[in-house]
């Protein structure tokens, strides 16, 4: 009787083992297939600084560098054309006529989009804009919250990895919410979008109708997309003195 109990404690003491080797190595492929992206304006110093910082605390991750569309730098003639192709609203289309600040929604728009639109084998995409601010843990952190999402086969498109409004509802495992679609939820300093749902991502999203933080809220009150956050978040938004470039208000 005491070997057939000995016997079982080996065995059960081999299965737990063996569970947790399968899920560090699943945790480690989660990581090894996310792409990287960090969306610059051109000649800004200081974000150029900014993302060398930042690259030095995951110096094992290659974030590629994306030239954001600059919306200052484009006419109202090629403003007329998104808008007659049906890649923008009129109501967007007319703010980035008469002031800076429509110009550079535009063009934070279209860099995001960009990125969407690139070709990629990854199962996940994290995208961050040039003022962002990592935690000293980051790498352990997004491998940890992406295996958690994808033991619950959480099948979501967005995960907001920060959010300037405090947002998060409904708590799906460890630190991961749903949106709450009674709170603002804004900010695009990091999030990541889940490839295995592209399609139905651009579809919500290829049209820009307001900028794409408030798209995203929109289109996750809808239920047309399934927004998540990570709260606390483990991205910031480092502040330049004069505002987003992206927003072209440098």
């Amino acid at each position: 009787m005491k070997r057939g109990w000995f016997i079982l404690f080996t065995i059960s003491i081999i299965f737990i083992s063996l569970s947790c080797q399968i899920r560090h190595i699943e945790s480690f492929n989660v990581r090894e297939s996310i792409d990287f992206y960090v969306i610059s304006m051109k000649n800004k110093p200081e974000r150029i600084d900014n993302i060398a910082k930042q690259k030095a605390k995951i110096p094992d991750i290659s974030i590629k560098v994306v030239d954001a569309v600059n919306g200052n730098e484009m006419t109202d003639d090629q403003f007329l054309k998104l808008y007659q192709d049906k890649i923008i609203s009129k109501k967007l289309y007319e703010n980035a006529t008469t002031s800076k600040k429509g110009k550079g929604e535009v063009g934070c728009y279209l860099s995001h989009l960009k990125i969407y639109k690139m070709k990629s084998t990854a199962k996940y995409t994290v995208i961050f804009e040039d003022d962002f601010e990592i935690r000293e843990d980051f790498e352990h952190k997004l491998s940890s919250i992406l295996d958690n999402i994808s033991n619950r086969s959480v099948d979501f498109d967005y995960l907001h990895l920060t959010n300037l409004n405090e947002n998060h509802g409904e708590r799906i495992v460890d630190n991961v919410y749903r949106m709450d679609k009674d709170n603002t939820l804004y900010g695009t300093q990091g999030y990541v979008i889940n490839r295995a749902n592209i399609d139905r991502i651009l579809r919500y999203t290829e049209f820009a109708d307001r900028p794409i933080d408030n798209q995203i809220q929109d289109q996750g009150r809808k239920d047309n997309l399934l927004v998540l956050v990570v709260w606390p978040v483990i991205v910031w938004h480092n502040v330049p003195p004069n505002g987003s470039t992206l927003e072209g208000l440098l």
